[in-house]
């Protein structure tokens, strides 16, 4: 079946058909078995009463010639030792084909029979029923028995009659036990309608599109008399009746001659149609159609009849084919969909789709009736043994079809001259300079833009896959490395080694090949997610290979920058993990990739592993140049800060920055300010923070640096810690247009939520709310599990602010988990503060000052002076709410006390109100205490001062829309203070 073989074609793993013989239930005599041969020529006797029937070229009719050579074999046996004691059964078996010679593969049924002959009825031929589903011609079967075999599985078989010419002459006329309507192709059909009025007419289109049965549908709807005459002699040995006596015997008039399956047509059938085409009654009594598939080679006077096309079923009509092939099967919809989509519109290729099922036991006949048992994951499209004999022949047919299955095993668009070199390469003869024109014209292949420029490709994925599947495992990895191999030394672009890579992939040499498609300059036909995908998947790959480490340290130093790109970096902890063992020998690359794994160990929170991570690299990288090393430190420093060592993370970032100065390298002066700055406004020293962030910002201006969002987001934060909230908001909008031009990311969710705040604080609670939700979208799913809780537990203080409880308490809670899951951290504090203020507005407030005890004690050890005092206020708050005295009384003065101990924090005109609350309350409630009105003056003159930075039209909204600071505006009108003007 497979193209004449030459000693230096690749080996071929191809379906084939088994004769099985046998005497009184034995295995034939050795002796016996070869003067039998003599009768079946073309077989290969693999051993006694055993003949294997291999494929061969342009005949996919390799089960009707298993019938006639097993029908020569009974009637041998029974001349020779009588009546009744011959069987034989004809069933599918595969060899592999190389260098003319036929290799039998191993096959389960066979093994079995070979141990067990089957009961068979004597001198009758059995067939098992996917040895009669492979027939090519019409023949005449019925049931037998099933074969019960040791196993206890259960083959169906058939006894064989003569042929039926009768039969319906297109492939599957029955499928699953069930006759296929036919679904209406209205245009084509149209068209053929039309050609049928002339004399002679052609009907062509590529394998498997339903030629033959539109045309036998055509030509009944028309009620037109037809005669159908057989082109190949695959149903018996006996010729077709003379055309003459064929004509005389059917007298109806017009009269359409029917000519299928030219392609493989013989010499005598051309002679018959070609005195057809001449007769003096042809369009006149006597008309022709002509089926072949597409680029087959017409005489001159047939080239010029007039021609209909078929392609692939499309529409309608493929939804509607699909439907009914489906129906009744229980297929999944993921199964369903996938077997539609390869088929691409072949019908042919369908059916035996589902019938490769039925032979794979994924589709099981259940009382006459088949269901899906497979596993909906694992039931891929697969053609069917006959289907790929059908591909083989139409490949011979057409040339050597060795560039084909390279094609086949490319994937992309590849051009025709590099088919042709890798043919060659791969040890077969090499195809002719225009060898893809004929398979061009058969409609088997396409031009397509590729990698390369234009290349070629597969139009049929049934045809693909067969014709790909017939390379052994081996074999075909070595043609894909050659034809990788030829592809990756032509290219130059991205794109070009990105195509060439799947090809050449298995081992170093294949890394380097993406390795260079990374380093290229980039594609926007190469997507980053994709090359994301590869790398990460190609570090793991030379790892579990043993492969070089120095190649599987230059894929991880490749893939960072395209993780962080494409905000994946948190999926390499474990890669980033074994780079920093890898890169012991390259201090520079030690000292960056221990900076990333520090980097995602304290987005896991894991603070003091970063630390270690940090200190070691800096340990074994001293040899480093300085500037590596100073990134490093600045990490340090940002891990110390996370772990509340302010004055160690100060001392850090001053000697980096001394350092930096004098040696002129502008970055690391700029970074280092910036973080002084934040420690500086952590402390609250306000002036001190806005002159290092503004001269961090000017630095980067000036030297054109980039990454001036840093700077003004961090100037928006002191502006809002001043109360100054129309700087803030400037600032940090302001650095969200740097941040845009910087290219966004998940960094701009720190932005998006001073955006927030500053909103929030000015009483916009309804404007704050999408922003404070779009900080949070920007963080989940990332891995960073500190920057996502504290983006939640600010999306839990939006929905505070509206009183929406419920969700307030929901999100809080979400954040408290996650945070529960690393080292804790300043944020759980935050998570439980909000929890606390959620139950203190549902009356609660023993439960909400449980939650600020346990915040209280979490902030203590992080060291944030403002937010203990925010905590120790809401405690009073919880005390008033108790209705308890002593626990006011003590509350009162924790807050006070707590209040002189940290001068540097601005009083904010919060803490001095509830201060007021509570000796107000003591003061009703019969206690002696202090003074109320201080407290509420000085929080009163606090809000005054923080309206002085508010437009008119702002003001009103900070007094009235701020809960807090409408309750103080209240409380000092009753007391007589001068009100806002």
């Amino acid at each position: 079946m497979s193209a004449p073989e030459t000693p230096t074609a690749p080996p071929r793993r191809l379906p084939a058909a088994v004769v099985k013989a046998w005497l009184d239930s034995s295995p034939l005599g050795v002796e016996l078995a070869h003067r039998l041969s003599a009768d079946v020529p073309g077989a290969v006797l693999t051993r006694a009463g055993t003949w294997m029937l291999p494929p061969r070229a342009a005949d996919p009719a390799v089960f009707d010639r298993a019938i006639l050579l097993a029908e020569r074999v009974l009637a041998r046996l029974q001349r020779e030792v009588g009546q009744g004691r011959a069987r034989a059964l004809v069933l599918p078996g595969a060899v592999c084909v190389h260098r003319g010679t036929v290799e039998p593969l191993e096959d389960a049924l066979l093994a079995e029979l070979e141990r067990r002959p089957p009961p068979l009825t004597a001198d009758v031929l059995h067939l098992t029923g996917h040895a009669a589903h492979g027939l090519e011609g019409r023949w005449a079967t019925a049931r037998a028995d099933n074969l019960l075999l040791g196993s206890g599985r259960q083959v169906p078989t058939v006894v064989l009659g003569p042929p039926a010419p009768g039969l319906p002459p297109w492939r599957n006329p029955e499928l699953l036990a069930r006759s296929l309507r036919w679904s209406p192709r209205l245009e084509p059909a149209e068209e053929l309608a039309d050609a049928l009025t002339s004399p002679a007419a052609r009907l062509t289109g590529p394998l498997g599109v339903g030629k033959t049965r539109l045309a036998w549908e055509v030509l009944k709807a028309a009620q037109l008399a037809t005669l159908w005459r057989r082109t190949t002699g695959v149903a018996s040995d006996a010729p077709a009746a003379p055309l003459a006596a064929a004509l005389a015997a059917e007298r109806r008039r017009p009269l359409w001659l029917v000519y299928d399956s030219l392609e493989a047509a013989d010499e005598a059938a051309w002679a018959e149609v070609s005195e057809v085409a001449e007769r003096p009654d042809l369009g006149k009594g006597l008309h022709l159609l002509l089926l072949a598939r597409s680029g087959t080679s017409w005489p001159a006077r047939l080239a010029a009849l007039p021609e209909v096309r078929l392609g692939a079923l499309t529409g309608e009509a493929w939804d509607r084919f699909c439907f009914q092939v489906f129906h009744g099967l229980a297929l999944p919809m993921g199964v369903a969909e996938r077997l539609a989509e390869r088929a691409a519109g072949s019908p042919f290729a369908l059916e035996e789709a589902l019938l490769f099922l039925v032979r794979d036991r994924q589709l099981r006949q259940v009382f006459g009736s088949f269901f899906f048992s497979g596993t909906e994951a694992k039931a891929e499209f697969q053609p069917s043994a006959r289907f790929r004999l059908h591909a083989e022949a139409e490949a011979a047919r057409l040339d050597d079809p060795t560039p084909v299955r390279l094609l086949a095993l490319a994937g992309v668009p590849v051009p025709a001259e590099e088919l042709r070199a890798a043919t060659f390469a791969a040890g077969a003869p090499a195809p002719a300079g225009d060898w893809e024109s004929r398979w061009l014209e058969a409609g088997l292949l396409a031009r397509r833009e590729g990698p390369w420029g234009e290349g070629l490709v597969h139009l049929w994925p049934a045809v693909e896959q067969s014709l790909g599947a017939a390379l052994p495992e081996t074999e075909a990895g070595a043609a894909r490395r050659t034809l990788g191999e030829l592809l990756a030394a032509r290219s130059v672009r991205a794109e070009e080694l990105w195509g060439a890579w799947p090809l050449v992939a298995g081992d170093d040499e294949g890394t380097r090949v993406l390795l260079a498609a990374a380093e290229a300059p980039p594609s926007p036909k190469l997507p980053r997610e994709a090359l994301f995908g590869a790398l990460r998947a190609e570090i793991a790959a030379v790892s579990e290979r043993g492969g070089d480490p120095q190649l599987e340290l230059d894929l991880l130093w490749t893939l960072l920058p395209i993780a962080r790109s494409v905000g994946r970096l948190h999926e390499l902890e474990a890669a980033v993990g074994r780079g920093v063992t890898l890169a012991r020998g390259r201090p520079e690359r030690l000292l960056a990739i221990a900076q990333v794994a520090a980097e995602l160990e304290q987005k896991g929170g894991r603070y003091r592993e970063a630390e270690a991570t940090l200190r070691k690299a800096l340990a074994a990288a001293r040899e480093a140049d300085d500037r590596s090393k100073e990134s490093l430190l600045i990490e340090l420093g940002r891990v110390l800060v996370r772990q509340g060592r302010q004055a160690e993370a100060r001392d850090l970032f001053a000697k980096t920055l001394q350092v930096a100065e004098r040696a002129g390298r502008r970055e690391i002066v700029a970074t280092c300010r910036f973080h002084l700055g934040n420690l500086a406004l952590a402390t609250h020293r306000l002036d001190e923070a806005r002159a290092e962030q503004q001269a961090a910002l000017e630095l980067r201006r000036q030297a054109a640096l980039g990454g001036e969002s840093a700077p003004l987001s961090a100037l928006g934060a002191i502006a809002l810690a001043d109360g100054n909230y129309p700087e803030a908001l400037a600032r940090f909008r302001e650095a969200e247009a740097a941040q845009a031009r910087d290219g966004g990311g998940a960094e701009s969710s720190y932005v998006l939520l001073g955006v927030a705040r500053t909103l929030a604080g000015l009483g916009d609670h309804a404007a704050a709310a999408p922003e404070f939700r779009r900080a949070l979208a920007l963080r989940e799913g990332r891995d960073d599990v500190v920057g996502e809780a504290i983006a939640r537990i600010a999306v839990a203080e939006s929905h505070l602010a509206l009183g929406r409880l419920e969700a307030a308490h929901e999100e809080a809670r979400r954040a408290l988990f996650s945070l529960s899951l690393v080292a804790e951290v300043d944020a759980r504090a935050d998570a439980e503060r909000v929890l606390g203020q959620v139950l203190l507005l549902q009356r609660r407030p023993e439960e909400a000052d449980a939650r600020f005890v346990e915040a209280e004690r979490i902030q203590r050890a992080a060291g944030d002076d403002r937010a203990l005092l925010t905590l120790l206020a809401l405690r009073l708050e919880t005390a008033i709410a108790m209705g308890r005295a002593p626990a006011v009384e003590s509350a009162m003065a924790a807050l006070e006390a707590e209040r002189r101990l940290r001068p540097e924090v601005p009083s904010g005109a919060l803490f001095d109100f509830h201060l007021w609350k509570g000796a107000a309350w003591l003061r009703g409630h019969g206690r002696s205490g202090p003074d109320p009105l201080p407290f509420l003056r000085r929080a009163h003159e606090e809000l005054l001062r923080q309206t002085g930075f508010l437009q008119p039209s702002l003001r009103q909204r900070f007094l009235f829309q701020v809960s807090e600071h409408a309750a103080i505006l209240e409380a000092a009108n009753r007391a007589g203070l001068p009100m806002p003007g």
